[in-house]
């Protein structure tokens, strides 16, 4: 039989699927982790919290499930968006992930909607642009 995983990556917790033939759930898992406010307005996590919460969400429904991993033949990821992750040029954590709560960049974003005008703004978000949210 071939299986597939999905893995939710959230703001809360990392949930993993695992789907058989039909998209039968066979077995669920999922692992929380927290949030740092480490000052006013700011929000960021650790990647690393993400990607352990995760192994172990995979790990728990392996364990359930006594499925081959040999026989998981698709694996698909969803996250929170956006979240920024500043890495090194050798791939290292710089710094905790600034997710989408994050509100540090409000005066940049007072500035650029000063720019251009709340209206064309606006108008960039409905057509998909990610920017800068107060």
């Amino acid at each position: 039989m071939k299986y597939s995983i999905g893995i939710d990556i959230g703001t809360t917790t990392v949930k993993c699927i695992l789907f058989g033939e039909g998209a039968k759930v066979v077995a669920e898992a999922g692992r929380e982790y927290g949030t740092l406010l480490p000052k006013p307005s700011w929000a960021q996590q650790n990647p690393e919290d993400w990607w352990n919460c995760a192994v172990e969400s995979i790990q728990a429904i392996l364990a359930k499930s006594r499925v081959n991993p040999e026989d998981i033949k698709v694996i698909s990821v969803s996250s929170q968006a956006p979240a920024v992750i500043p890495m090194s040029k050798d791939g290292g954590l710089l710094h905790d992930a600034l997710i989408w709560m994050d509100r540090r960049s409000i005066e940049e974003y007072e500035m650029i909607k000063g720019t251009i005008g709340a209206k064309k703004y606006s108008r960039l978000q409905e057509i998909g642009w990610t920017l800068i949210s107060p």
